[in-house]
């Protein structure tokens, strides 16, 4: 019944031994590097190529060996990133703050307002949506918080930085009308530079959809991820300057980074700082069309190694 597990299995172990890509990563980044191959393997169904890869992909899974500067792990924190936004670009683009646990058991839900969002600060996706706190299963979601607060994220991606932050829960304000979608403005960026921005609209409802935008505000027909479908509503946002200014500001001194900006009702949000979005194992042609555009000195791999060791 489960043949295919198997045989996947000694197929990966092969491709692990005789991949060329492994004598050339440092020996304590091995482990790092062998999840970041299952991974690839499991989702794409080949191996990856972050030495020579010019596409999307294999440039962020270069990043995650050879990148690990100590601010990556505060900037992926999802708590510890408001201080860092704070002296960046002020207090006044951070979402309010209701109350931060560390274990789900503190959580006094009858401190909160009707309406509000629960995070988890370490992982990826962990979001409660709560309309109306007095309708809602509190206890439910409790137990998923707690789940969720266990779980060691990103060690079974490579995604390193994870492992380093503490988990906690938090609790923030709910943003726009709670009836209709927030529009996302995911800025693409490189040191300073707004690659491309990927926009998404619609999530509430049950299609949602993507356009890639270039840094002058022009829609093109190339599509990111295949979990949406191809949009065609974009316009410069009455705020477009100010945003790349702050992708610009955010983005400084990494060598990428996803900036995820909201604008409602005319004023900006910060969402987060993605180093690593959907773990570098997009599908499609135009991860590779984006990929091309992020500007990775890769020759230079050896040097920032020995820094590593």
């Amino acid at each position: 019944m489960h043949i295919k597990r198997p045989i996947n299995s000694i197929i990966h172990n092969c491709l692990w031994h005789f991949h060329k890509d492994r004598l050339r990563i440092p020996p304590q980044q091995l482990k790092n590097y062998k999840s970041i191959f299952k991974k690839t393997w499991d989702t794409l169904g080949c191996p990856p190529n972050i030495f020579e890869g010019e596409d999307f992909n294999n440039k962020i899974k270069w990043l995650m060996i050879f990148d690990q500067q100590p601010k990556i792990i505060t900037c992926s924190d999802k708590l510890a990133v408001r201080e860092f936004i704070a002296k960046k670009i002020g207090e006044s683009y951070l979402t309010p703050i209701y109350a931060t646990w560390n274990n789900s058991r503190d959580i006094d839900f009858s401190i909160l307002p009707d309406q509000f969002v629960i995070k988890t600060n370490h992982d990826s996706g962990s979001v409660w949506i709560i309309h109306d706190r007095n309708s809602f299963d509190l206890e439910k979601t409790r137990i998923e918080i707690s789940k969720s607060l266990n779980r060691k994220y990103g060690i079974n991606k490579g995604e390193w930085c994870y492992q380093h932050i503490q988990p906690q829960a938090f609790a923030e304000k709910l943003l726009g009308d709670p009836t209709s979608s927030v529009d996302d403005y995911k800025f693409h960026c490189s040191d300073g530079n707004v690659i491309f921005l990927q926009y998404i609209y619609n999530r509430k409802h049950r299609t949602a959809y993507e356009q890639i935008i270039d840094p002058n505000g022009c829609a093109t027909k190339i599509q990111l991820s295949n979990h949406f479908q191809p949009g065609d509503r974009f316009s410069k946002p009455k705020h477009w300057e100010e945003m790349l200014y702050i992708a610009k500001t955010l983005s400084t001194g990494f060598k990428y980074v996803r900036v995820d900006l909201y604008s409602i009702d005319n004023k900006i949000k910060f969402g987060e700082l993605t180093f690593y979005p959907r773990n570098g194992n997009y599908k499609g042609e135009g991860q590779a069309t984006l990929g091309r555009l992020i500007p990775l000195d890769r020759k230079s791999h050896q040097e920032t190694a020995n820094k590593i060791k």
